[in-house]
């Protein structure tokens, strides 16, 4: 297991109704997670190597400028290097290079990934005979539509921290010399 826990799931946004059996499978989950295939884009791998040399045994970072991706954040940048937003003013055409970041934070944003990847496709199973499909003759399985609309509501709320994560790198480029992060997209039937 890396920095999530099954206690990360057991309330708020991300919780996962789990009974016994399904705490053992997000457990299994978790210890099988690589936290690699979603960090190492973020960074890039040069400053991901940077990024995983900083970290303790609880895998949080000690130092600045890790602590501040790591930690949720709230900051005004002017990214005009990368990226120039066009804003209407009382019905002018302004150019103004200024944003607002807003990032939970990278163990927030990893949770939404998790979550997506777990809850996706939770009817099927795969058991000492194979894979197999659950059902249950009590309640009503929730539709596809249901389980995309909450997966991917979850997984836009972590590509829009992982995006203000990488906005925010590349505005303080002197703090991290070696970023070269690659994008990721939203998932377009969720909530945003």
């Amino acid at each position: 297991m890396g920095l999530l826990t099954t206690d990360d799931f057991s309330n708020g946004f991300f919780k996962l109704p789990l009974d016994k059996f399904g705490k053992i499978r997000l457990e299994q989950y978790l210890i099988e997670f690589d936290d690699d295939q979603f960090l190492a884009p973020l960074f890039g791998k040069d400053e991901y190597a940077k990024y995983k040399a900083d970290l303790d045994g609880n895998f949080i970072p000690q130092t600045a400028p890790y602590t501040t991706v790591f930690n949720a954040l709230c900051d005004e940048v002017d990214p005009c290097d990368y990226i120039c937003k066009l804003r209407y003013d009382h019905g002018k055409l302004n150019h103004e290079c200024k944003e607002l970041l807003i990032s939970k934070g990278i163990k927030d944003m990893l949770k939404g990934f998790v979550y997506y990847n777990y809850l996706y496709d939770p009817k099927a199973q795969q058991t000492p005979v194979g894979v197999a499909i659950l059902d249950s003759a009590n309640s009503n399985a929730a539709t596809d539509d249901q389980i995309a609309s909450e997966a991917e509501a979850r997984w836009n709320r972590s590509i829009h921290t992982y995006r203000s994560i990488q906005k925010y790198i590349a505005a303080n480029e002197t703090d991290f010399p070696d970023f070269a992060g690659f994008p990721m997209y939203f998932k377009m039937e969720g909530i945003f």
